[in-house]
């Protein structure tokens, strides 16, 4: 959404009313900064080649400018004085311009940057993996509950010693999935010794684990649901 400074305070009332907008301001032109988001469609990675730079989408946008060097910044902003993003829990995030003379050239995004937004993307990953396991596991959460929890999930997977996206996403699924402190009951305490096993994951470590022990889970679950 782009609008001038005369609507400015109005449109910044709206977008603290948690209305999922982007806000460009600057004096440009619309016919320049149409021009300018173009050449910013696609930006160069590690590899020489071309990605496509989502800018459209908020959490792109929200994961990247807060680690985004400030010359890459500035080739973001282009004529642009200020571009402000709120996140799912109301948190606005901004680039802005130190001198208003941003410099011209080919926006790239080194492997430092790419790992980072990457980092911080991820936790976007891990919600689409889980309603793609079950759509009703995030039912009654809203958007700021699902990134906030999601990512305390990630965290205590981590304090548990998994460091492979694969396992640090399927620990989220099931902790969605089970009561809590699952982890400490068989078979799931003993998958988190995988390395401790001679196993080469956590999520190959449970698809080892016997029919039988999963029905001795299943019956457990059952007795926890009737008391």
């Amino acid at each position: 959404m782009v609008v001038g400074t005369e609507s400015r305070a109005a449109v910044l009332e709206l977008l603290f009313d948690g209305y999922p907008l982007s806000l460009l301001t600057g004096t440009c032109s619309l016919s320049e900064l149409e021009t300018h988001l173009r050449s910013i469609r696609e930006v160069m990675v590690p590899d020489d080649t071309h990605a496509l730079f989502r800018f459209q989408d908020g959490k792109v946008t929200q994961a990247l400018f807060p680690v985004i060097s400030p010359e890459q910044g500035g080739l973001v902003l282009g004529p642009l004085l200020g571009w402000y993003v709120l996140d799912a829990c109301r948190k606005c995030h901004t680039l802005l311009s130190s001198d208003r003379k941003n410099k011209s050239g080919q926006l790239r995004f080194d492997k430092r940057l790419v790992s980072a937004l990457d980092a911080r993307l991820f936790v976007h990953t891990v919600a689409a993996q889980i309603r793609d396991t079950d759509s009703t596991l995030l039912n009654g959460l809203s958007p700021c509950e699902i990134e906030s929890q999601i990512q305390q999930r990630l965290e205590k997977g981590e304090s548990f010693g998994l460091d492979l996206r694969a396992d640090l996403s399927l620990y989220c699924v099931l902790s969605f999935q089970f009561p809590e402190g699952f982890e400490r009951m068989p078979p799931f305490s003993e998958a988190l010794r995988y390395r401790e096993n001679g196993k080469e994951s956590f999520g190959m470590a449970l698809d080892q684990v016997s029919s039988e022990v999963w029905d001795e889970w299943d019956a457990r679950l059952a007795m926890e649901e009737t008391k």
